[in-house]
């Protein structure tokens, strides 16, 4: 999310001069409300100038100015509060470590690690085009098929001479890794090349599952190249996630695929109720 956007909704509240709901735009000594999301940069700068300027150099103000009713402590907590936030300590979150817990253990896993919850949503939106707490649950209902859990982040035991294909580095294996399993050279290139603008997987395929930041990332990237634009996926029918994922392979009609199909479905609920989404969960998509 954009920090300016962020700033938005968590503003550091001065007394007198940022009121709780508004946001204040500064011009010609006089303060216009707007609504509080209307904050602009420039709207910014333009109150911290006049208000933090006139403070040290006691500027004439009219009696129901700004300065007249800011002190130089509100403006240090104020400046101090705003780039903590566009540093980026503070973040909007779609769930809660709680909640992301409640999902895992309910479904018959851990609990997550601090460094699983940040970079889940740290980089939902950024890398997965991932807004919404429905989509997020789908998304990590395939998570936990592809990783047991967030437990593993390479394949369990890829068989001897598999996905080997011409374009990879020499002795490397494009099996699957990342929390959802990246497989195949030509993914692996891809997802270099949109994430990292190189191709640092292609030489290094080990650190999608070595480092949990790219095992995030790929799988945000797959998931926003592949999944979130396929049909039935806004319209919540959970089905066509895994039909978007895996195909044939779990939505052809074979038992052995459908009912891998149907776990994920069962993750999918279990999420859904930590998440306290509204609505039944729709199955639809992929076996029916």
């Amino acid at each position: 999310m954009d920090p300016f956007k962020i700033a938005c909704h968590s503003f550091v509240q001065v007394p007198h001069c940022f009121p709780p709901t508004n946001a204040i735009i500064m011009q010609n000594n006089s303060r216009t409300i707007q609504p509080r999301c209307r904050w602009t940069w420039t709207g910014i700068k333009r109150c911290l100038h006049l208000c933090f300027f006139r403070q040290f150099f006691r500027v004439p103000t009219s009696p129901n100015s700004c300065v007249n009713s800011m002190t130089m402590e509100s403006v240090i907590v104020f400046c101090f509060g705003f780039f903590t936030l566009i540093c980026g300590s503070s973040y909007a979150a779609l769930i809660t470590k709680a909640e992301l817990t409640a999902a895992l253990t309910s479904s018959g896993f851990p609990a997550p690690s601090d460094e699983q919850y940040k970079n889940i949503v740290t980089r939902c939106e950024k890398s997965g085009k991932i807004t919404t707490k429905r989509e997020l649950a789908m998304f990590l209902a395939n998570v936990f098929q592809e990783s047991d859990g967030l437990r593993a982040k390479k394949e369990y035991n890829p068989p001897a001479g598999a996905y080997q294909a011409p374009g990879g580095a020499p002795g490397k294996r494009y099996y699957g890794r990342g929390y959802l399993q990246l497989s195949w050279v030509y993914n692996y290139k891809a997802a270099s090349q949109a994430l990292y603008k190189d191709d640092r997987l292609v030489k290094d395929p080990d650190q999608v599952a070595t480092k949990d930041d790219v095992a995030w990332d790929t799988a945000f990237w797959y998931w926003s190249a592949n999944v979130h634009s396929a049909p039935g996926v806004s319209e919540g029918k959970f089905g066509a996630t895994t039909k978007a994922i895996n195909g044939a392979l779990e939505c052809g009609g074979a038992a052995v695929g459908t009912e891998q199909a149907k776990r994920r479905f069962e993750f999918y609920k279990k999420i859904s109720a930590a998440f306290k989404l509204s609505g039944k969960p729709v199955e639809n998509g992929c076996y029916n």
